[in-house]
């Protein structure tokens, strides 16, 4: 005999109830649905300055994981007269670090010299991440859907030795975000450009920084 045909009603309610256990294991955070771990301001590394815009940033440069873990140093340069800045920050998750956003003083190349040094690097080519995009930032800055690097003027020729000196801050995406690449471009453009200005601030520089205001859009 013939198995009876589902009715289209039998068969509806079906299909609602696997929508609704599907919602109800995403929510909780049951596999194969990952729930995306918390990321909130008081977490995030204090190097990336605003703690609420880093916050509402952060998610497109990452992959989508269960808890994330931040690490960092919110350094200080408050001697003028050393010739060294650094601060960083590191997110990870699974025991393997996803994103790095760091800032370092370096003696002033120029800025062509140091996008090609950024670039290799940080090992991401173009493929990886999209076409390389320059954007209006300190003396250079580049951006790709794995990185976004700007170069920003620092200290004055004359006030250390070995010449003037610029920051140089990058934001790479070591693991590949799940949000699409101009997502991610977007947010570590974010991400830099709010790590440049707090780091600008704490490396007393005394040249403008000639940051934009507000994120451009790429």
């Amino acid at each position: 005999m013939a198995a009876p045909k589902k009715t289209p009603l039998v068969a509806g309610a079906s299909l609602v109830l696997l929508v609704v256990l599907g919602a109800v294991a995403y929510a909780v955070g049951l596999p194969p649905f990952e729930k995306r771990g918390e990321i909130s301001a008081d977490r995030v590394c204090g190097s990336l300055g605003d703690g609420e815009a880093a916050a509402a940033a952060l998610p497109d440069a990452l992959p989508e994981k269960s808890e994330y873990r931040f690490s960092g140093q919110d350094g200080r340069r408050s001697d003028e007269s050393r010739d060294q800045f650094a601060s960083h920050c590191f997110v990870s998750a699974d025991g393997k670090t996803l994103l790095s956003v760091t800032a370092e003083m370096v003696t002033s190349p120029s800025p062509d010299s140091w996008s090609e040094r950024v670039i290799k690097d940080e090992s991401v080519p173009g493929e990886n991440g999209g076409p390389t995009l320059d954007f209006t930032a300190g003396d250079k800055a580049l951006a790709t859907g794995r990185l976004a690097a700007v170069y920003v003027p620092c200290v004055t020729e004359g006030r250390l030795p070995g010449g003037p000196r610029h920051l140089s801050v990058v934001a790479h995406a070591v693991d590949a975000p799940d949000s699409s690449e101009k997502a991610a471009r977007q947010s570590l453009v974010d991400l830099v450009l709010m790590t440049a200005r707090h780091a600008h601030e704490r490396a007393t520089c005394d040249l403008p920084s000639r940051l934009p205001d507000t994120s451009p859009t790429l």
